[in-house]
């Protein structure tokens, strides 16, 4: 919170504090986090786990098939370019 300005902090804890988040309020959560670099961060750190995770595949005895289907889905949930213009 102390990378941003006063409003945003304030809007930043309003968006925490509630009880529901709606599309709008994660776009704004998003550019927070854009304005301070978090963003990036999360991205590296999610990218990092999901390279473990694939990584821990080779370790364990399951069908090709089945190691083919959770890396489909370990690229579903994070890419490996998250972060889209904008």
């Amino acid at each position: 919170l102390a990378q941003l300005g006063i409003e945003d902090a304030r809007r930043l804890e309003e968006i925490y504090d509630g009880t529901a988040i709606d599309e709008v309020m994660v776009e704004e959560v998003l550019s927070f986090f854009a304005k301070t670099g978090a963003q990036k961060e999360l991205e590296n750190r999610a990218l990092h786990y999901k390279a473990e995770a694939v990584r821990a595949l080779t370790k364990v005895r399951l069908p090709e098939e089945v190691i083919l289907m959770l890396e489909e889905i370990a690229d579903a949930l994070v890419p490996d370019v998250i972060t889209e213009s904008r």
